[in-house]
């Protein structure tokens, strides 16, 4: 027998009864008797399956199944099964229908299988043989939507200390990927109208993550001039008080910051000179930076 071919005799099951292997001669169980040289034609001649033979004779699979261990006759492997399957549906598909289903409608090689009852990895031999260019994993998502449940049940399942990342800060080696990666991306002008419209209402007003209670209108008094910012300036060397950066390396003019956040206090003494960078950091944790200027002042 051809090598595609298996027979394993730890298939065969044994008689609840007599304890023998079931065969057709133990008179024991609802077994119609088949020819083997029938079994044969049908099996081994016309390549149908179990399943098919079962249908054509008004019998069950396991009926099928133990004749066959009764005759010692071994069956397909499975690869040569899903050979034949696909053999059977080799003309159904053409190119045209192929790039119809596959390439305009995006159904995948699942659903047009299941269409054609034939097996996925027949669809994309067939895409291989048509010269048609498979999906990445990203596009083949395209309007795939995930239930609200599905995405619980994720979330839930990288929560905490089950996130594989819980804990760890990102090492060097990997923020220094991330930079290389993002160096010279340019966002389209689509892409930033979609980010303004998501971001809509999101961080206006009492929702902004820094709002402190509509502050931001009050006008800076007039003794917080041109001239006293020049003064403040010349008085640091017009040099950041934080990272002693200077203006000529920066390139730009420093901003003057009020170290208790208060606009109408416009003492020399609760000003100083920052860059746009240092400037930017004092609007998160207020309190610690009002205590850390402090302190440097009396030191």
């Amino acid at each position: 027998m051809d090598s595609i071919y298996r027979f394993d005799k730890g298939d065969m099951l044994n008689c609840k009864r007599c304890g023998r292997f079931y065969s057709i001669e133990c008179g024991h169980g609802d077994i119609k008797v088949i020819e083997k040289e029938e079994i044969h034609n049908l099996y081994y001649n016309e390549e149908l399956s179990l399943a098919e033979i079962a249908e054509k004779k008004n019998v069950t699979i396991d009926n099928i199944r133990r004749s066959m261990i009764k005759y010692e006759m071994p069956r397909r492997s499975r690869n040569n099964a899903l050979e034949i399957k696909s053999k059977c549906k080799k003309l159904c598909i053409s190119k045209q229908i192929l790039e119809e289903l596959y390439l305009k409608k995006k159904i995948g090689a699942p659903e047009i299988a299941k269409k054609y009852n034939i097996t996925p990895p027949s669809v994309y031999d067939w895409l291989k043989k048509f010269g048609i260019k498979t999906r990445d994993g990203s596009e083949c998502r395209i309007g795939h939507k995930t239930s609200e449940k599905a995405k619980e049940k994720m979330r839930i399942r990288k929560l905490g200390k089950n996130n594989p990342n819980y804990k760890k800060p990102r090492s060097a080696v990997t923020r220094k990927r991330i930079s290389e990666a993002q160096k010279g991306k340019v966002i389209s002008e689509d892409s930033k109208r979609k980010m303004s419209e998501a971001r809509k209402g999101r961080f206006g007003g009492k929702n902004h993550p820094q709002w402190r209670g509509g502050i931001s209108p009050i006008p800076y008094p007039p003794e917080f001039n041109i001239e006293l910012k020049k003064k403040i300036r010349d008085r640091d060397n017009y040099t950041c008080q934080e990272c002693n950066f200077t203006e000529e390396q920066l390139g730009y003019i420093l901003r003057i910051h009020h170290i208790d956040y208060n606009k109408k206090n416009n003492n020399e003494i609760n000003l100083l000179s920052l860059c746009r960078s240092c400037h930017a950091k004092t609007n998160f944790n207020r309190q610690d930076w009002i205590n850390y200027f402090e302190n440097k002042a009396l030191s």
